[in-house]
């Protein structure tokens, strides 16, 4: 049927020693046992990536920057006044 692990238990997909052996288990997946210490992380390439974006939006569009229609129209002229 489909669907039907949706509703799984997650405690029962977990190995049979993971309360004896947590550390080793995480150690394997590289995950910090700390839940704020991988929030932390994840909030700050978060914050780095929005950054980048932002800085990219605020970039002027080579379509529609004023020197890059000054540039079109001066190439225009020119190929104009060369004709």
């Amino acid at each position: 049927m489909s669907g039907v692990n949706r509703w799984r238990n997650p405690e029962d997909d977990l190995p049979p020693d993971f309360e004896d052996n947590r550390d080793v288990h995480y150690d394997a997946l590289r995950q910090p046992q700390d839940p704020h210490a991988s929030y932390g992380r994840f909030e700050l390439d978060m914050g780095s990536h929005l950054d980048l974006v932002a800085a990219v939006a605020a970039l002027p569009s080579p379509r529609t920057s004023p020197e890059a229609e000054s540039a079109r129209s001066a190439a225009a002229s020119s190929a104009r006044s060369a004709s």
